[in-house]
């Protein structure tokens, strides 16, 4: 196991791979990328709480990511980091609860991780998955319907970044 640490102010990001998994090169662009999404949003949603933020890179198949505070596991592509690390808000200092309303948490943080490489803002629309399918459905629905749970990241992020379009995206934030 290696690891590359930065800082991002008084935060230092602490980025850990297997060599034999992910190159070191990639691994020092991962934890640039960290940083950058750090930054930016603490500065639009308040300081990061703690000293320290661990991102695991992973060799993950079926899904980019795992959350938990202060520490994330992500396959080491830039909107996979950014949106695994916008769960540190999204769920993370804002809160929700996760299993009655993962919309929240998974459409804020689909839709943050890009505001440290250029916001969303409109969204052309989605494919709604079915009649039943609401984006406040709970996981026990999503749970049922695996193959429709993408609107619970798509469906709210397209929400939000039409709600930054009409308040304007500095305002919105």
């Amino acid at each position: 196991l290696r690891s590359v640490e930065r800082s991002a102010g008084a935060l230092d990001v602490i980025v850990s791979y297997l060599p034999e998994r992910v190159r070191r090169a990639r691994a020092r662009e991962a934890a640039h990328d960290a940083v950058r999404t750090m930054r930016a949003l603490s500065e639009a949603f308040g300081a990061y709480p703690y000293p320290e933020v661990d991102l695991v890179l992973t060799g993950f198949g079926g899904f980019g990511g795992m959350e938990y505070p202060t520490v994330v596991f992500s396959t080491p592509d830039r909107p996979t980091i950014a949106h695994e690390l916008a769960h540190q808000w999204f769920y993370g200092t804002v809160g929700n609860d996760q299993y009655h309303e993962p919309w929240l948490n998974e459409s804020f943080a689909t839709w943050a991780a890009q505001l440290p490489f250029g916001p969303q803002v409109g969204c052309s629309g989605i494919s709604w998955p079915s009649d039943r399918a609401a984006l406040t459905n709970d996981m026990g629905y999503w749970a049922a319907h695996p193959t429709q749970y993408g609107l619970v990241y798509d469906g709210g992020a397209c929400m939000l970044a039409d709600l930054a379009e009409r308040f304007g995206s500095e305002r919105f934030v």
